[in-house]
């Protein structure tokens, strides 16, 4: 079933109980597209957010709803348009190792740039990728 855009960012934020208002987010994104280097590309039930860097380079976030069977065609489909569209590599950071599971089943590769540990009390650990496309 196709979700809109609203509930896809309210799923999103619902699903990572950040304790954030998924209107503050979806009104966020919104504001970031008015700017030329930030765009949103739709793929299944996930919006993915990027910034373009110039040189053939962006990095992105995503939000999705899709189901983890759904999530790495959604995110193959996302690579292949940036790819269509010039872009040679692309990044994103993200505390989920399932996540860069997911990535890697595109068939993109996907280097790890370094990894921070998870500290008790602080934080979930970040993984900085880069994808090339």
């Amino acid at each position: 079933m196709k979700m809109s855009t609203q509930d896809i960012v309210k799923t999103e934020v619902e699903r990572n109980n950040s304790g954030s208002d998924w209107r503050a987010v979806y009104a966020a994104m919104m504001n970031m597209i008015e700017q030329p280097q930030h765009r949103i590309i739709r793929s299944n039930n996930s919006l993915f957010l990027y910034t373009n860097h110039g040189n053939h380079v962006a990095d992105f976030m995503m939000c999705n709803a899709d189901s983890v069977g759904m999530m790495p065609r959604s995110i193959k489909e996302f690579y292949k348009a940036m790819k269509v569209a010039g872009f040679k590599k692309l990044y994103y950071s993200t505390s989920r190792e399932g996540m860069l599971r997911l990535s890697e089943k595109t068939g993109f590769k996907n280097i790890v740039l370094f990894r921070t540990p998870p500290v008790p009390g602080y934080g979930k650990p970040i993984i900085n990728v880069e994808v090339d496309l």
